[in-house]
């Protein structure tokens, strides 16, 4: 705070970049090109241009070009437009703070996503089990940077999109195919994405999730990865009722499916092992169910008649 210790107009630096944090300080913009234009009653104007940003859960993104404003006590960021390093990918994202930023006070800023790939949105781990362009719902994204540390960081960023698919193929969906003999199954093409981002610090998640394939399939829930990349969440599998219609009538395995809304059916998943291994307890929990059910049919079969 104080006076800027500035006596000139106008000063570019062509390799800029910006720390955020008191006690453990960490380059949040790097390689940029800066130029700082002094305004009236002693304001400046930052504008920026190239560079990366990087922030704990995200994964490295390029900077287009940024605006902000500052007094001698407070900093206004009007805008900063990032897109992915590779421009194969497309989509891009704006980030502005909601207010102005004061010493020693967290800085909340708004996301809005324009088909931004949900694979660099999600950060490494995440970003391995699902990709597609995704844009901000009708909330917009919140990022909250704390004073003392940014790696403490929290980022909420619901988002929508039309299309998206598994980057691996998860256990339960070879499952799947194999059950119901479609190999599509293995990695759906969705045509329908939802959910929430959100990062707090040693974890990040897919919040509200829903995966959606025409009216074949739909996914919904929360995928969740922890420390040391823990890989967690509860999925519900919606398959439509349609599906399960055979020509040699039911098999046993389609029962221990439950009844759902409308036209589906449904089976609870829970999810384990890392990003890159992940698990699941869809084999165990089925052959439980289909065990159970044996054990009621050969018990009424046992049964004296009346």
């Amino acid at each position: 705070s104080g006076e800027f210790p500035f006596q000139y107009q106008q000063f570019r630096s062509i390799n800029f970049d910006l720390n955020w944090g008191i006690e453990s300080p960490r380059t949040l913009l790097s390689g940029c090109e800066m130029t700082l234009r002094l305004l009236e009653a002693g304001n400046m104007q930052l504008l920026i241009n190239g560079g990366t940003l990087k922030m704990a859960g995200w994964e490295e993104v390029r900077v287009e070009q940024g605006l902000a404003a500052l007094t001698p006590d407070s900093f206004q960021l009007s805008s900063l437009s990032i897109e992915p390093q590779d421009h194969k990918m497309g989509g891009s994202a704006t980030i502005r703070s909601s207010s102005p930023v004061r010493p020693g006070r967290a800085a909340e800023l708004r996301v809005e996503l324009v088909d931004f790939p949900l694979e660099l949105m999600a950060g490494p781990d995440l970003g391995q089990i699902v990709e597609g362009p995704v844009s901000s719902s009708d909330r917009l994204g919140r990022i909250i940077l704390p004073p003392q540390d940014p790696a403490a960081l929290e980022v909420v960023l619901p988002f929508t999109g039309e299309e998206g698919q598994f980057r691996q193929t998860l256990p339960f969906m070879t499952s799947l195919a194999t059950l119901f003999q479609e190999s599509e199954y293995n990695s759906p093409p969705f045509s329908k994405v939802e959910g929430t981002f959100r990062h707090l610090p040693g974890e990040s998640s897919l919040e509200d999730l829903l995966l959606q394939w025409d009216e074949k399939l739909k996914i919904s829930g929360e995928i969740t990865i922890g420390e040391g990349s823990r890989l967690a969440g509860e999925l519900v599998i919606h398959v439509a009722e349609k599906a399960f219609h055979s020509p040699s009538g039911p098999k046993l395995w389609m029962l221990a499916f439950e009844e759902g809304e409308g036209s589906w059916r449904t089976f609870p998943v829970t999810l384990g092992g890392s990003a890159k291994g992940p698990e699941d307890n869809f084999n165990d929990l089925l052959r439980e169910r289909v065990d159970e059910l044996r054990a009621k049919a050969n018990d009424l079969e046992q049964r004296p008649g009346p």
